[in-house]
């Protein structure tokens, strides 16, 4: 009888730590559940700070700034002409050095950045800190020169593109 006693109690104490281990894993990923969530909130948090943002303030490469602006001049007067586009495309080869390829993509990230935007002025102040933050005075120079030449693709330039124009120009100096 003893014998039998000394069986059931090994087994309750086995059942009794089998019952246990389980609870302590399921505590275990309880733990490393709660911090993937934390850590998707974090991420989640994160994204959202992003997407809330203007598109034109998350360019950080000038060339796309510069297609951006090139852009805004061009439909400043309404929708991108033929002659505007192509006058964009060939600036960017000429002077950025870029394929045609690049300089398509550059046109159709620039044409995104400023989609829902007729205010080229708007466009060329929020942009205006990374151009004299990333680009020296030959640059900066060479970018008004191909403003106004996209301004004028058309034949004669709007009155209000060209004093944004002017007015970049000021700001661009005065750094």
């Amino acid at each position: 009888m003893h014998i039998l006693a000394a069986i059931g109690a090994v087994l309750g104490v086995l059942i009794f730590v089998l019952f246990r281990m389980q609870q302590a894993a399921n505590a275990a990923r309880d733990i490393a559940d709660a911090a993937d969530e934390a850590r998707g909130l974090f991420r989640r948090w994160g994204w959202r700070r992003k997407l809330a943002k203007n598109p034109i303030d998350t360019v950080e490469d000038a060339r796309e700034a510069a297609a951006a602006m090139m852009v805004a001049a061009a439909q400043s007067d309404g929708s991108i002409t033929e002659r505007e586009r192509s006058a964009i495309t060939a600036v960017m080869v000429e002077r950025f050095g870029a394929t045609q390829a690049q300089a398509d993509e550059l046109l159709a990230r620039g044409r995104w950045l400023v989609q829902d935007r007729t205010d080229a002025a708007e466009v060329f102040r929020r942009l205006a800190p990374l151009i004299k933050r990333s680009c020296g005075p030959t640059e900066r120079s060479d970018l008004i020169d191909m403003l106004r030449a996209v301004a004028e693709a058309d034949g004669r330039a709007d009155d209000v593109v060209m004093q944004d124009i002017a007015h970049l120009t000021h700001t661009l100096k005065s750094a």
